[in-house]
C-alpha cells in the first residue's frame, strides 16, 4: 500500500487553507466590483456596462469554484488522513503479531 507522505498531507491541509482565503478574498473583490457596477457606473457606456457585467457573472463564478475547490481539497485531506491512519493501524498490528 501507498500513502501519502506525512509532509505530502501536511502540504494538503495547508493548500486547503490557502485556497480557502483565496475564496474570501475573491468574494470581497467580487462585492467591490459590485458595488461599482451598481453605485458608481455610467449606464450610458454601453460597452462598459456589458463588460461590467460580464466581470460580475465572472466574479461570482470565481468565488463559486474557489468554495467548491476548498470542499474537495478538505475531503482529499480526510480521506488521505483516514487512508494514513488505517495503514500505520495494519503495520502496528503486523509489528504487535511478530512480538
Amino acid at each position: 500500500m501507498i500513502t501519502m507522505t506525512k509532509q505530502g498531507l501536511n502540504d494538503l491541509k495547508e493548500l486547503s487553507t490557502e485556497v480557502d482565503e483565496l475564496r474570501e478574498k475573491a468574494e470581497k473583490l467580487m462585492v467591490h466590483l459590485m458595488t461599482l457596477y451598481q453605485e458608481d457606473e455610467d449606464v450610458e457606456a454601453r460597452e462598459a456596462h456589458e463588460e461590467l457585467t460580464k466581470a460580475s457573472a465572472s466574479m461570482q463564478e470565481v468565488a463559486w469554484r474557489l468554495g467548491y475547490a476548498t470542499e474537495e481539497t478538505q475531503r482529499a485531506y480526510k480521506f488521505e488522513k483516514a487512508y494514513m491512519d488505517y495503514h500505520e493501524e495494519l503495520l502496528n498490528k503486523l509489528h504487535d503479531d511478530k512480538e
